[in-house]
């Protein structure tokens, strides 16, 4: 039988591991893989880019798959070619330079890219946006980054996410300053709750950042390159760098134009195909699965098997049914987040553990005994209960909650209950 050709636009951390997990189930006697790229490398691991600004890392240290990964493994690998246009009628993905490759089957993996504010000033005279002001997301944005940072005596990273951590994280060095820019109350808003924002804001700023909550940028200073930041209180910091990371947006404009069905990102049901077209599917970043996109690592680990299950196993019965919780290494410290944190209702029971000294934290809601919500900080060694406990919707005591998450009896200490 011939191969089919499967065709995977995006060659991130989403389309690698879809890749490797085709190419474990024997995909490569079954079909003729094609990657369109962006950038003109190999497939590399994003998280690690803070440890590449700083000097911890070099480039190669960071790349998963390099070219001969690619040859030896009988992938065409389109490096640095931007997939242009998709047709679906003729089945014809086309790119730069008179690219033409034909699929039987296609992969939507393209990720997302960052948030620029409305910042009055971000362009100047011509229309181009201020030298010194950019984004964090690839391994051309570390290039860029290191070489502006190592001329600038102070950098404000405007966001309060991971993402923004990791950037204020890599520049930290040089006796240079660094400031992380936040408008709202606390880190990490959407994971985390007051306590465990806090022991965050104790990190960062302990790792030599200045952290300012509760402020919001309006504009920005300087000519041809930034020289400073205006508050939205008037008041204003001069700095030569300018980092924003305030939220990614999913790279969808390429199945919009194709005719696919896009809301926030490329409408799928639970097997990952697209709501338009049998032979399309979409994953991590760019791919939205009823109203929510699940784009982190553990999620895009469950979405490319189930990709890979539809794609070699016709009849196959793999669903992704979203993701119930989260794991992170922000700033050094294990975080876990379960459900909803932030839900109250007056029948909610709320149980907390805290060891400051070992810089753990547990915090468990249960709502009619089933769990709502819980934070973990530090050990995580109960990450992959409470996540089964939230999707089966099971009950738990407060004996089975205490077995589970409570600590050693040379730290115990009794689990506050609020109603």
């Amino acid at each position: 039988m011939p191969k089919q050709r499967l065709v995977v636009i995006g060659n991130g951390m989403a389309s690698a591991r879809l890749v490797e997990e085709i190419l474990a189930r024997g995909g490569a006697d079954q079909f003729e893989i094609s990657i369109f790229s962006d950038e003109a490398n190999g497939s590399y691991d994003r998280m690690r880019l803070a440890d590449v600004l700083n000097g911890s890392r070099n480039e190669r240290d960071i790349v998963a798959r390099d070219f001969a990964w690619y040859h030896d493994n009988g992938i065409a690998l389109y490096a640095g070619q931007r997939a242009l246009i998709v047709s679906r009628q003729a089945r014809i993905v086309y790119g730069s330079a008179g690219l033409a490759v034909p699929y039987d089957q296609l992969v939507f993996a393209t990720g997302s890219s960052p948030y620029f504010p409305a910042l009055k000033d971000l362009f100047d005279a011509d229309g181009l946006r201020l030298a010194g002001v950019t984004g964090f997301r690839t391994l051309a944005d570390c290039t860029t980054i290191s070489m502006l940072a190592a001329e600038s005596r102070r950098v404000a990273v405007i966001g309060g996410g991971l993402l923004a951590l990791e950037a204020a994280r890599g520049l930290i060095g040089s006796d240079r300053e660094v400031h992380l820019i936040h408008n709202g109350p606390r880190l990490m808003s959407p994971q985390l709750d007051d306590y465990a924002a806090e022991v965050l804001r104790r990190l960062v700023e302990n790792a030599g950042i200045r952290v300012h909550l509760n402020r919001a940028a309006r504009a920005l200073t300087g000519q041809r390159r930034v020289n400073g930041l205006v508050f939205s209180d008037g008041e204003v910091m001069n700095c030569e760098l300018v980092v924003v990371s305030l939220g990614l947006i999913p790279n969808t404009w390429l199945a919009y134009q194709c005719g696919l069905t896009v809301e926030r990102g490329i409408a799928v049901d639970s097997r990952l195909r697209s709501l338009d077209d049998a032979r399309v599917f979409a994953l991590g970043e760019c791919a939205q699965l009823r109203d929510r996109i699940h784009g982190s690592e553990g999620a895009i680990v469950e979405q490319a098997r189930v990709i890979a299950s539809q794609l070699l196993e016709r009849d196959s019965s793999a669903r992704y049914r979203g993701q119930s919780g989260v794991c992170m290494t922000v700033m050094g410290m294990n975080v876990a987040v379960v459900g909803n944190i932030h839900a109250a209702e007056p029948r909610d029971a709320c149980f907390e553990y805290h060891e400051s000294t070992r810089g753990q934290y547990q915090k468990v809601v249960l709502r009619d005994g089933r769990l709502v919500g819980a934070i973990l900080l530090g050990d995580l060694s109960a990450f992959a209960a409470l996540s089964v406990a939230f999707e089966s919707n099971a009950r738990l005591s407060e004996a089975e909650l205490t077995e589970l998450l409570a600590p050693s009896p040379i730290h115990a200490k009794p689990w506050p209950r609020v109603a």
